[in-house]
């Protein structure tokens, strides 16, 4: 599960400890590539295939897609998985999963 869009380093920042910070990068890239980037996008931004499942980021240029999903390692679902193997059968739809690590509970 290591498909990165091109031009995306394969090593994430050491910044990138949350949902929130991973979605800032990805969008950063993918800007620089030349994408027009849809955050948490709906059914109404996606192609049919797509409308039921929960995506981060749809990025788009000329007949390319890209999804981009952020979970947490322990959040990663079947889910998930059946959107991956949906993507890698279509022509010029590719994703990127970026897994962050398992949030640490604090103690009390």
């Amino acid at each position: 599960m290591n498909n990165l869009i091109p031009g995306v380093p394969e090593e994430l920042p050491k910044y990138i400890s949350s949902p929130r910070s991973a979605r800032a990068w990805m969008y950063d890239q993918l800007c620089q590539e030349g994408y027009r980037i849809v955050i948490d996008p709906v059914a109404e931004d996606l192609p049919e295939e797509l409308a039921d499942f929960s995506i981060d980021l749809a990025a788009f240029r000329g007949t390319d897609l890209y999804i981009v999903l952020i979970r947490r390692r322990n959040d990663i679902s079947d889910n998930n998985l059946a959107l991956i193997e949906l993507l890698e059968k279509k022509k010029n739809w590719h994703y990127c999963m970026i897994v962050l690590p398992v949030k640490m509970q604090k103690a009390a």
